[in-house]
């Protein structure tokens, strides 16, 4: 008897994992399943429209009027949650932050230079209209992966920069041999906040990758990026990169927290590559110079 006792609180506990399975079965099959399967999902509003119009025959034509008015009101709700969702991250930040188009800022010879606060400076003397700076880097990633890497700035006082960097990575493998290859991209950007203390910027570009035998690739990016110079000497930015390279699609994220000394800047931070699925997680330790 106490043998017969424990069946049916083994299948109790057991009822629970075979909810879940009967629960997920069926995405993974469909997911697994013909493009057939893909097709007739596709079509089942379409259906279901068919259906309620011969079942709503009978309905007066004024009824689908004042439908299709709800509708139309809707869709436009929704149109303007998504233009404020997507614009957001432009006219949030330039509404509080920037310093406005009627006078243009300029770049003191490099960050606290003439002040403790800010790269940049509404006072004309003793600053310039053009900057360049340029940083080398050293990174380690997961899975012993290391890279160096280049980048140059070239950013202007009227709000155009332009910006690329070049890395070179390679890969220890497990049975001895090495692997490398070079990533890297270059954009043109528009810095649409900025004050003494901080510059943001956006823009597009293209991304590139080349292999020491050939079979190069390239594709198209987005950036989106933040520098910050709150208080001397601390520098912070952060920065953000979407498109494809080839026919694999391509995300870049990477943040830092820097040193500034004189001209000479010294900073650490994470960076993180998404390539179709595959990941690069690692850290950067680097040095800049503003020329």
């Amino acid at each position: 008897l106490g043998g017969l006792r424990m069946i049916p609180k083994i299948s109790i506990y057991r009822i629970p994992f075979f909810l879940l399975l009967l629960l997920f079965a069926k995405p993974i099959y469909a997911e697994d399943g013909k493009l057939d399967s893909i097709r007739k999902e596709t079509k089942k509003p379409e259906k279901n429209k068919s259906e309620s119009s011969s079942n709503s025959s009978s309905r007066s034509s004024s009824s689908n009027d004042e439908n299709d008015d709800v509708w139309d009101a809707f869709a436009g709700y929704i149109l303007m949650g998504v233009y404020y969702v997507v614009t957001s991250p432009y006219t949030v930040p330039y509404h509080y932050w920037d310093d406005g188009f009627s006078e243009p800022l300029y770049f003191q010879t490099y960050p606290y230079y003439m002040s403790d606060s800010g790269f940049l400076s509404e006072e004309a003397d003793y600053t310039q209209s053009f900057e360049v700076d340029s940083s080398v880097e050293g990174k380690i990633y997961r899975d012993h992966i290391y890279g160096v890497g280049v980048n140059l700035n070239l950013r202007t006082s009227f709000r155009l920069e332009m910006q690329g960097d070049y890395n070179f990575l390679e890969e220890k493998r497990s049975n001895g041999s090495t692997d490398s290859l070079y990533l890297g991209n270059a954009n043109i950007l528009f810095r649409f906040c900025q004050n003494r203390y901080l510059m943001m910027r956006s823009g597009l570009g293209m991304n590139f990758l080349h292999n020491d035998g050939g079979d190069n690739q390239y594709g198209f990016n987005f950036t989106y990026s933040l520098e910050a110079y709150p208080v001397k000497p601390l520098f912070l930015s952060a920065r953000f990169d979407v498109g494809n390279l080839g026919h694999a699609s391509y995300v870049r994220f990477r943040t830092s927290i820097g040193y500034v000394y004189k001209s000479f800047e010294v900073d650490a931070g994470i960076e993180i590559y998404n390539i179709s699925g595959i990941s690069l997680q690692g850290f950067s330790l680097g040095v800049k110079v503003y020329f």
